[in-house]
C-alpha cells in the first residue's frame, strides 16, 4: 500500500514538473516573440523600400525572378510576422525566411542595382541575422546550405497557393484574349486546371501526415504539365497579371525541383 502511495505521489510530482517546465518554456517563447516583434516590423520596412527601389530599376511593366523570388521572400516574412503577432513563432519559421532571403541573394547579381538599393538588402539581412540569433538558428549566407531545399510540405503549400492565383488569373486573360472561345483556350484551361487537381490530390493525401510524399512519377507527370503550361505563356502575350502568377508558380516548382532530382522534363529557368 505504501509503495502504491508512494508511485501515485511520485507520478504526480513528475506531472507538476512537466506542466511547470512547459509553462516556463511557453513564457520564454512568448518574451521571445515579443523581441521579434520589433524586428519583423523593422523588416517590413527595409524589404519594403528595397523591393520598391529594385522595381523602379527593373522597370514597372516587366515582372521577371527577381520580383518573383522577393514576393516569395515577402511571403515567408509576413507569415513569420503573423507567427510572431499569435506568439506561436517556431526556428522554422525563421529558417524558411532565410532560405527564401538567400534565393534572392543569389540573384542580386544578375542586376545592376544602385548602391542606395543593395544598402537597404544589406540592412534587411542584418535584421534577418538578428532574428536568426534571437532563435538560435545558425545561419551563413554563404555557407552552401543557405540554398538547402524547404520541406516538402511547404513547398507543396506554396505551390498549391500559387496555382490557385494563377487558373484564376489565367481565366481571366483568356476570356479577354483573341483565344477565349477556341480549342487553344480549352485545351489551356485544361492543363491549369488537372495541375491544381494533381497537387489537390497530394494534399489530401498528406492531410495530417507531413511526411506523406508524391511519387516521383506523379512529381513527372506535374512537370510534364508545366512544361506545355510555359511553352505557351512564353509564347502568348497575355495579362501582366497571368505571368506574374505563373512566374510564381514556376519559383515554386523549381523548389519541388530541388527534392526530386533529377526532373528530366524540366530546365530550370533564367
Amino acid at each position: 500500500m505504501l509503495g502504491s502511495k508512494a508511485s501515485i505521489l511520485l507520478a504526480g510530482a513528475l506531472a507538476l514538473s512537466f506542466v511547470a517546465s512547459a509553462a516556463q518554456a511557453q513564457n520564454r517563447n512568448h518574451a521571445r516573440d515579443k523581441q521579434a516583434e520589433p524586428l519583423l516590423e523593422r523588416l517590413v520596412d527595409q524589404t519594403d523600400r528595397f523591393t520598391a527601389n529594385a522595381r523602379s530599376v527593373i522597370g514597372q511593366s516587366r515582372f521577371d525572378k527577381l520580383e518573383a523570388l522577393i514576393f516569395e521572400f515577402e511571403a515567408a516574412r509576413d507569415h513569420l510576422h503573423e507567427r510572431v503577432e499569435k506568439r506561436k513563432a517556431e526556428p522554422a519559421d525563421v529558417e524558411r525566411s532565410l532560405g527564401r532571403a538567400a534565393r534572392v541573394q543569389t540573384s542580386l547579381g544578375n542586376y545592376q542595382l544602385p548602391a542606395d538599393t543593395l544598402n537597404e538588402w544589406k540592412a534587411a539581412q542584418e535584421t534577418l541575422n538578428e532574428l536568426a540569433r534571437l532563435f538560435n538558428v545558425n545561419w551563413d549566407w554563404n555557407a552552401e546550405n543557405s540554398l538547402q531545399s524547404f520541406p516538402l510540405w511547404y513547398v507543396a503549400r506554396c505551390l498549391e497557393s500559387r496555382v490557385d492565383d494563377f487558373e484564376k488569373s489565367l481565366d481571366q486573360a483568356l476570356d479577354h484574349s483573341p483565344l477565349d472561345g477556341t480549342d487553344i483556350e480549352a485545351e489551356i484551361a485544361d492543363l491549369a486546371d488537372e495541375m491544381e487537381k494533381e497537387i489537390d490530390r497530394w494534399r489530401d493525401r498528406s492531410a495530417g501526415n507531413r511526411e506523406a510524399k508524391p511519387t516521383p512519377s506523379e512529381v513527372e507527370y506535374l512537370f510534364k504539365i508545366a512544361v506545355k503550361l510555359d511553352a505557351f505563356m512564353r509564347s502568348r502575350p497575355l495579362t501582366v497579371r497571368a505571368y506574374r502568377d505563373w512566374l510564381q508558380v514556376k519559383v515554386n516548382l523549381d523548389e519541388l525541383a530541388r527534392l526530386y532530382k533529377p526532373i528530366p522534363v524540366w530546365a530550370q529557368w533564367d
